[in-house]
């Protein structure tokens, strides 16, 4: 993916040549066809959940914070 980078990149203008965020994006995508679900999914034991009414204010965010660490 770094050669499409290096081709593309640099040519912007008028004319329908890409920009360097364009390049970035259409690189991502050409990345992403390389990964499987797998690749991209969090193990459920990395994961916690904040209940829907939760407060999240100072004192909310500091037990969330320590819930991650405790992970």
């Amino acid at each position: 993916m770094l050669m499409f980078s290096s081709i593309v990149y640099g040519q912007a203008g008028k004319g329908g040549e890409l920009t360097r965020d364009e390049t970035t994006i259409i690189t991502g995508a050409l990345e992403m066809t390389q990964k499987t679900a797998k690749d991209a999914m969090t193990p459920i034991s990395d994961t916690f959940s904040v209940d829907v009414n939760a407060v999240l204010d100072m004192y909310g965010w500091s037990f969330t914070l320590k819930m991650v660490t405790l992970k």
